[in-house]
């Protein structure tokens, strides 16, 4: 996390989502959203770009820009949502608390700050 008392404001809502799939959390964002750069980039090169990397066979595209995450945001969205990514398989696990700030960007716009 960034630090910044307002963005642990922004994910209250979305801190309720968690597995399985029936959990429904916030659909609103609550300004400001979490920093794509201090709070989501961490999170993907952390859990996601041991597949989804450039140079790795593991996952079908690339997450490794801002570019990259903002096109796939929707099916990141349905994944979180859906809590199927990270698979099980892959030995990596994405905590509820990750997943919030993931879902909080998302809801409050993608932006690339």
């Amino acid at each position: 996390m960034s630090g910044n008392e307002d963005t642990d404001a922004s994910l209250a809502d979305a801190e309720s989502f968690t597995c399985p799939s029936e959990a429904k959390g916030s659909d609103t964002c609550v300004a400001p959203g979490p920093s794509f750069s201090t709070d989501v980039m961490p999170i993907i090169e952390r859990r996601c770009n041991t597949c989804h990397a450039e140079d790795s066979d593991g996952g079908p595209w690339p997450l490794g820009e801002y570019a990259d995450i903002f096109a796939w945001r929707a099916a990141i969205q349905d994944d979180l949502l859906r809590c199927t990514m990270p698979p099980a398989e892959s030995g990596t696990s994405l905590p509820d608390s990750e997943r919030a700030v993931l879902m909080a960007w998302i809801l409050c716009g993608a932006e690339n700050n």
